[in-house]
């Protein structure tokens, strides 16, 4: 008695189009997932020339070199942000500053003294002051709205960064394995 199963050419094409099909569906349902992952494996294919070559030439291993390379690329993004934060904060502050001067153009432009924005109330005739404590309630205000959309978002990119260093970290310590197992 024979325990395989014969399938007709036919039979097997119905079988390799339904598990296509399934596959599929699972990679569009995944697809958020997949794309930091993608991320991981090209910057792993760029990177791992570095501690290739260092574990060739000396005689610390790979996966150390491996390591201090993630850690190295980890310090250099931390040290990036570090220097362009201020540059970043310094042209939000510069541009709330002018605020109450851009407004009072848009509103010379427009004929209007007073400009109603997200159901606020603009008075272009008062001072800086004044102004910018009206623009303070209309950013809470605007604040309040977005967060509920915000926060999701947010946290989805926290996510899917979280993914990307952990899939980038665990493919620079295998990616010598992962080389050998694919050729």
């Amino acid at each position: 008695m024979s325990d395989r199963i014969h399938l007709t050419p036919r039979a097997r094409a119905t079988v390799l189009w339904i598990v296509a099909g399934i596959a599929f569906l699972f990679l569009w349902q995944v697809r958020g997932l997949v794309t930091p992952l993608i991320w991981a494996g090209i910057t792993v294919y760029v990177l791992n020339p570095v501690p290739a070559w260092l574990a060739r030439h000396t005689p610390v291993g790979r996966q150390v070199w491996a390591a201090l390379t993630f850690g190295a690329l980890v310090l250099l993004i931390a040290g990036s942000l570090w220097i362009i934060m201020p540059a970043v904060t310094a042209q939000v502050e510069s541009f709330v500053a002018g605020m109450p001067g851009q407004l009072r153009e848009a509103g010379r432009l427009l004929g209007q003294e007073q400009l109603q924005l997200f159901g606020t109330e603009i008075d272009l005739q008062g001072s800086d002051a004044a102004l910018q404590e009206q623009i303070r309630d209309l950013l809470g205000k605007a604040g309040s709205v977005a967060a509920p959309i915000a926060l999701p978002l947010l946290a989805d990119g926290v996510f899917k960064l979280l993914l990307y260093v952990a899939a980038l970290f665990f493919l620079m310590l295998d990616a010598d394995r992962i080389g050998a197992n694919i050729r």
